[in-house]
């Protein structure tokens, strides 16, 4: 996915590693481990905010600034499985 502007893109996986890059220069903007297999990932419609979901059933919530480290905001349980998609309303 990428943020509201374009110029970031996340990518996670069976590693359990988020990456986030500016996709204009290539150049990684930050980079978390989440010691989870990633099955999705979704940015916030004004893209601020990054949203992960994983084999643990849970979704990891971070904020999202180009120049600045990751901030995980908080932590969405109680999901029996695994975390196949997630989403954001339209209204936020």
């Amino acid at each position: 996915p990428k943020d509201k502007d374009g110029d970031l893109v996340a990518s996670g996986g069976d590693k359990g590693v988020i990456k986030l890059v500016n996709k204009r220069t290539g150049t990684a903007v930050w980079t978390v481990e989440t010691k989870e297999k990633l099955r999705s990932l979704a940015f916030s419609r004004d893209g601020g905010i990054l949203a992960a979901g994983g084999s643990d059933g849970r979704v990891r919530v971070w904020t999202v600034a180009a120049g600045s480290k990751p901030v995980e905001v908080g932590t969405l349980k109680g999901h029996s499985g695994w975390v196949r998609c997630v989403a954001w309303s339209p209204d936020g």
